[in-house]
């Protein structure tokens, strides 16, 4: 394919494997290129769909128009035609298909990509914590853990004051680690502030947490409030 050689930096085209890693450069490529012609037409494309919903046969031109990309799908995927055709072919597939996602997907693109954009950071972490966002500035604090009785209930149990040291809530995430920096982070766990009690610097987790921060008894974790 002449278009994928312009990606082929002088490799030799091997009948027995086709431009295996080539192939899916240029295939990045271009539907790189795509999504940005795309989004950068989103305007125009709800202009022109918005002037043809105010015609009465609309629905009916959608039709034919959704027709039309079933018939130039096919001429592609079966390649029915030249190389520049099915080039040409295809620039007109893509604009009838972002008409008719346009035309027949209702979209709110303020609400569908809340919480997905570094503007909406704040919503992406309620959306993570499942709760309001706690950014109140806490200390680390160094504390023992201790096996509680209620295996059912997961979340893992500070004094009132070491809470209040780590400016923490019921229901903030909390980051649980062994103190020894040579583990690097290895030994730890992430849970939730559960109900406090009155033991200062304990902190009392289930038996399957212990598993999986692989705790050893008697070493201490430094905790931490994440949010």
């Amino acid at each position: 394919n002449p278009l994928i050689a312009i990606f082929d930096h002088g490799t030799p085209m091997d009948p027995k494997h086709p431009y295996i890693y080539i192939g899916a450069l240029y295939n990045t490529f271009v539907c790189v290129a795509i999504g940005l012609v795309v989004a950068l037409t989103a305007k125009q494309q709800k202009h022109f769909i918005k002037k043809l919903r105010d015609k009465k046969n609309d629905r009916g031109i959608m039709v034919i128009v959704t027709f039309i990309i079933a018939i130039i799908f096919s001429a592609i995927i079966f390649n029915v035609a030249s190389l520049p055709v099915l080039l040409v072919l295809s620039l007109f597939l893509i604009a009838l298909v972002a008409l008719a996602s346009t035309y027949f997907i209702k979209y709110d693109e303020s609400e569908k990509t809340e919480g997905l954009t570094i503007w909406s950071i704040d919503k992406a972490k309620e959306f993570f914590k499942g709760g309001k966002i706690n950014d109140k500035e806490g200390k680390i604090i160094k504390v023992l853990w201790k096996i509680k009785e209620d295996e059912d209930d997961d979340t893992i149990n500070f004094s009132k004051n070491d809470m209040k040291k780590m400016s923490a809530e019921v229901g903030d995430l909390v980051y649980l680690c062994d103190t020894r920096k040579i583990f690097g982070g290895l030994k730890s766990i992430h849970s939730v502030y559960g109900k406090p009690h009155n033991e200062d610097s304990i902190v009392y987790i289930t038996k399957d947490q212990r598993k999986t921060g692989i705790f050893v008894k008697g070493k201490k974790l430094t905790a931490e409030k994440e949010m």
